[in-house]
């Protein structure tokens, strides 16, 4: 008799949400924190070495840039190695790299210096993002894809809410090298629990017969009492084979036209973020503020990006992409206002407003990225696609480094920050004009395969 074969794709799609899924969200909200937080952290933390230093704030737009070229490279080999060794091992050697480079900045005693440490802390950050949004992508019923991957990654922005608290409360007190402190011994505890709570991703597992031993394991955690024979063999029904990646499979099919599409949503939106992200501070010093007052302030834009993607998982998953253009065109009327002079309640208002329109759109890339690739190159999809996103998250703040040098008045550097959002919401609108419907029912996932 032929061993019963059993259907990954079907028991992921019959559990429940319960204490599994919650413990793997909940563990991956963490590594987002802890990654939110120390992305975040550099910004706050430039005012405050520039005035120790005696350079100019705009000379630290090279060490945000080759920060998020560090990103941009670890997508890359990050999502290479993790089709490889796993998502979770490569989780948890990105807590390694970026939080060891990251308490190494303590010591730094230049901006070149600076400049490098950032670049490999980046390189290890990217290790553990692409591979922790696959992960969860990979295990969450397709009805509720979007929703856990946005849930999931709204750690990066509550991390980035932190970093602001932290620094109107460290550097004050104790120095910028404090927020390097936390931003460096948090990676290594934390991957001491993923280590020996997380699970692998059972569809990557299935892919390996050498680890169905542990795939069943896992299995048995996600489907308490679901029965399964010691001899079965496990399938994933959009994977036939195992298959070895070329970037050529990116483009596969009606890839061809999704991919150039998602990467240039990425692009745009990213230049915007990171602008914000990395300048917002400054910037809202410029207006008035004081140095506490801006970090709060910055805090604030982080917090309404939060609920922003809490609520763009659900527009997604109910509405499809098409839905979700009107975040970045909404961002940039926002952006045209928040650096006029207002009264500090308004301020506010309208800086939460901001991060709700512009960083939920970056959590819609985020969101659909793995949907439509199969599961043997999910992770390399996913981490090219982060990478290639790089290009605006690099040029938004070498940009704004440059404009801050030449002394322009506030507003206009957020009407700077409005441009690339207009053409984030025309791709937006694009892409989810040719994957209507493909979201909810599943489709998307066989776009490569059947292309092959």
């Amino acid at each position: 008799m032929q061993p019963p074969i059993i259907d990954v794709t079907a028991v992921i799609e019959g559990q429940r949400v319960g204490r599994f899924a919650w413990n793997l969200l909940g563990w991956m909200f963490l590594c987002m924190l802890i990654d939110g937080f120390d992305f975040a952290g550099i910004s706050f933390v430039i005012p405050a070495m520039a005035r120790e230093w005696h350079v100019e704030v705009g000379s630290f737009g090279s060490v945000l840039g080759i920060g998020v070229f560090g990103l941009m490279v670890g997508s890359i080999i990050f999502g290479w190695l993790g089709d490889r060794i796993g998502r979770k091992r490569t989780i948890i050697l990105g807590c390694w790299l970026f939080g060891g480079f990251t308490l190494a900045s303590i010591w730094a005693p230049s901006v070149s210096v600076l400049m490098w440490l950032r670049f490999l802390s980046g390189v290890g950050l990217y290790a553990a993002v692409p591979n922790a949004i696959v992960l969860v992508s990979e295990f969450a019923p397709r009805r509720l894809r979007a929703t856990w991957v946005v849930l999931m990654f709204t750690g990066f922005t509550v991390g980035a809410v932190m970093a602001g608290l932290a620094a109107a409360s460290l550097i004050p007190h104790f120095g910028w090298q404090a927020m390097f402190v936390v931003g460096g011994v948090l990676p290594f505890a934390i991957s001491v629990c993923l280590w020996v709570a997380l699970p692998e991703s059972v569809r990557f597992l299935t892919l390996r017969e050498e680890r169905w031993g542990e795939l069943a394991r896992v299995i048995a955690r996600m489907r308490p009492g679901f029965a399964m024979a010691a001899d079965a063999r496990f399938v994933v029904h959009e994977d036939a084979v195992r298959q070895a990646f070329t970037p050529t499979l990116l483009f596969a099919g009606r890839l061809l036209f999704i991919t150039p599409l998602l990467w240039l949503f990425y692009i745009f939106n990213s230049a915007a973020v990171f602008f914000m992200q990395s300048w917002m501070p400054v910037l809202i010093q410029g207006t008035g503020l004081s140095a506490t007052d801006a970090a709060l302030t910055t805090s604030v834009y982080s917090l309404g990006g939060t609920i922003g993607g809490l609520v763009t998982g659900q527009i997604i998953d109910r509405l499809g992409l098409t839905a979700v253009a009107v975040l970045p065109l909404a961002g940039a009327a926002i952006s045209m206002l928040v650096g006029l002079p207002l009264p500090v309640a308004l301020l506010e208002a309208l800086v939460f407003a901001q991060g709700f329109f512009v960083v939920g759109a970056q959590f819609a890339c985020t969101a659909i990225a793995p949907v439509f690739y199969p599961t043997s190159y999910r992770a390399n999809a996913e981490g090219w696609a982060l990478a290639v996103a790089k290009i605006g998250s690099i040029s938004g703040p070498v940009l704004g480094g440059i404009l801050l040098r030449m002394h322009l008045p506030a507003y206009q550097l957020f009407y700077v920050a409005a441009v690339p959002l207009l053409f984030s919401a025309g791709f937006a609108f694009a892409l989810g004009r040719m994957s209507r419907g493909l979201l909810r029912d599943g489709k998307g996932e066989r776009y490569a395969a059947a292309a092959e």
